[in-house]
């Protein structure tokens, strides 16, 4: 028997995952646990509602709309493809940085409040930008699953606990077959969401959490504010760096979400009047000073940077489904790789990020996602989902 103190997550099955082996990983669960577990989520009335129209129907269409076809099928996997690149593959490290509700609503677009992100606005002016890109969902959890893992939300499931048993190849285990070392930074409890069970389950090395941060540095539940775990981050990746192999991280930033604190003692003045468009500001600023520390880093020119939103924000608009809460930015900055600023106006969603990422590297790889490469393909529509809602965008 066993337990945990943290009041932000109680014990789950993830808490039992101490490696990337999943036989061992499993071996430490208790069965009646994982039995009950199991049976009271099949009582839920939400996952019948996932089941919208037969399988084998559901299948074909969704072949079809990726444009596979029966002699690209890998091991009967029906959506499985694969990717070959004409051009030599590209070793470059990986960032990939998910902004805590950073809905473009923020941003300015759907006139809302400006000026809050002055730093992602410069940024989209050296970088690839993508202005019509949807979040899969409205939890922080679909965000971390579709961005890395490039599946869809499914109405109220949360895939980082019922999809544990559930191998997933993703970014995380991509890149690490071609060698790569692969961490996931997290600002509080790593158990939260059952986010350290899941990623060491598929394709992570590594992940830091308040459990690695000084004790001091921690502010709320939230755990650390946004700028410290760049802080902290930085001599990690240096020391990835000296291995002299490349490495993929992914951050989740959090200071965005309540409770709201602006950290003191830093060079940080906000010009806002309220509290949540000040926070707005910091998690901006923070992102600049993570991209100014990294500047002065040797692995600087050879690493990709990727911002994204886990979700947006639904700011009091009408609508059932507020755009607020699931248009997000999405920018794509290398400097020595993407040595021009374009803005690409096609849809795409969180789930499109890692075959797009795969696709910059010139990385072979078995896609068996729902997600394309935007910079190669194109898709006719982007679905997204609310718990109970399920929306649909086209051009």
């Amino acid at each position: 028997m066993r337990g945990r103190l943290s009041g932000k997550t109680p014990i789950q099955p993830g808490s039992a995952f101490f490696c990337d082996n999943a036989l061992l990983n499993n071996a430490g669960l208790n069965p009646v646990f994982t039995l009950v577990h199991s049976y009271i989520a099949d009582l839920d009335p939400s996952s019948s509602k996932i089941n919208l129209i037969n399988e084998k129907d559901a299948l074909h269409l969704a072949s079809s709309l990726l444009n596979i076809h029966d002699q690209d099928k890998i091991n009967n996997y029906p959506i499985a493809r694969a990717v070959k690149p004409d051009q030599p593959k590209e070793n470059m490290n990986v960032v990939v940085v998910i902004m805590e509700a950073m809905s473009k609503f923020k941003m300015g677009k759907w006139d809302g409040p400006k000026n809050l992100t002055p730093s992602l606005n410069r940024l989209i002016t050296k970088s690839y930008y993508f202005d019509q890109i949807y979040t899969a969902g409205i939890h922080t959890f679909n965000g971390i699953y579709s961005t890395i893992y490039s599946y869809p939300a499914l109405y109220k499931s949360q895939p980082l606990k019922s999809l544990m048993q559930i191998p997933h190849d993703g970014l995380g285990n991509i890149l690490r077959k071609e060698g790569y070392q692969t961490s996931f930074f997290t600002t509080h409890d790593p158990e939260f969401d059952n986010v350290r069970g899941f990623l060491m389950a598929n394709g992570f090395d590594r992940v830091y959490s308040e459990l690695d941060y000084p004790s001091e540095w921690i502010q709320s539940t939230n755990g650390v504010a946004d700028h410290k775990m760049f802080e902290y981050a930085i001599p990690q990746l240096d020391k990835m760096a000296a291995e002299n192999k490349p490495f993929l991280s992914v951050f989740m930033t959090t200071s965005d979400h309540g409770p709201y604190i602006i950290p003191k003692e830093i060079n940080f003045i906000p010009k806002s009047k309220e509290l949540k468009d000040q926070i707005v500001e910091y998690a901006d600023w923070s992102i600049e000073q993570f991209i100014n520390n990294a500047k002065q880093k040797s692995w600087f020119s050879n690493t990709l940077f990727v911002f994204i939103a886990d979700h947006g924000l639904s700011m009091g608009h009408t609508y059932d489904m507020p755009l607020s809460f699931h248009e997000t930015p999405l920018i794509f900055y290398a400097p020595k790789k993407l040595t021009e600023s374009k803005t690409f106006h096609q849809l795409g969603g969180q789930i499109d990020v890692a075959p797009t990422i795969l696709g910059l590297l010139n990385i072979p790889y078995v896609n068996n996602t729902a997600g394309i490469d935007l910079l190669k393909e194109s898709r006719p529509f982007i679905y997204f989902c609310a718990d109970d809602k399920i929306g649909c965008m086209d051009k």
